[in-house]
């Protein structure tokens, strides 16, 4: 990771979209790899923020860890998920990466 010192008092801004779709931090940025994520894994741990990070991060951050994981859980019990192929989510980079369009799934029940 490269480090650059700007002046004080100089506002700065991160691009989260950018940061975490950058070939140069993920290579094949665009594909999902959970792997990346695994204990041990040689990634910096402030190339993936999805709250932020250091003193400032989200105060929300492990309640919302917990709560997805839960959900996460429970669903994959009991369905199969797929993306639905007819409506494909449309990416709008902001500060926070949000489908303009949604996000639409087709499950399907486990026996």
């Amino acid at each position: 990771m490269c480090h650059h010192v700007a002046p004080k008092c100089i506002p700065l801004s991160l691009s989260f979209y950018g940061l975490h779709h950058s070939p140069k931090v993920w290579p094949k940025p665009e594909v999902f790899g959970p792997s990346r994520f695994a204990p041990g894994s040689t990634q910096h741990s402030r190339a993936f923020l999805p709250f932020s990070g250091g003193s400032r991060n989200c105060i929300g951050k492990q309640f919302a860890m917990n709560e997805m994981k839960v959900a996460v859980a429970l669903t994959l019990l009991r369905f199969e998920l797929a993306l639905d192929p007819s409506r494909v989510p449309v990416p709008i980079p902001r500060v926070v990466l949000k489908p303009q369009n949604g996000i639409h799934l087709q499950l399907r029940k486990l026996l």
